[in-house]
């Protein structure tokens, strides 16, 4: 392996193609970054519980139901779960397309009202910086999704 090819695996994650990966663990990140972004102002009600599903079906082009999403973040609550801390230990697992679509996926419920709220921003920067993007990474994928 050449020095080129170590630094990208280094900035991957790993993963230097598309060709890995883990669907269902990444699908079940990008539900558990949207319900975190939807909660960062206050809890879930059932129309954030639609706009996520509707969010994830437009991101992951599958059908996800609300009664799903409810139970994860159920099980998430009742486990004292830490978003940052999981997609720490996942974030090797993950492809450099699936991090983008958890960090798209967040984003996009953040703005699902028409604006960030301070809260907001802050979990959308844990998220990125949870799954190893610079700082410079996550403002041009910012700026690519204000687009």
């Amino acid at each position: 392996m050449t020095i080129t090819d170590q630094i990208k695996e280094i900035f991957s994650g790993g993963h230097t193609d598309d060709s890995a990966g883990n669907p269902d663990l990444v699908k079940k990140a990008i539900v558990q970054a949207m319900a975190s972004e939807a909660k960062s102002d206050g809890d879930l009600d059932v129309s954030e519980l639609s706009s996520i599903a509707g969010l994830y079906k437009r991101i992951t082009g599958e059908t996800i139901e609300a009664s799903e999403i409810s139970t994860l973040v159920s099980e998430n609550a009742q486990s004292n779960f830490d978003l940052v801390r999981h997609l720490q230990t996942i974030r090797s697992e993950l492809r450099p397309k699936d991090k983008r679509q958890i960090v798209e996926a967040a984003y996009r419920v953040a703005v699902a009202d028409g604006d960030i709220q301070e809260d907001e921003e802050k979990t959308l920067g844990f998220v990125a910086m949870a799954l190893g993007l610079s700082e410079q990474e996550f403002r041009d994928l910012s700026r690519e999704l204000e687009s």
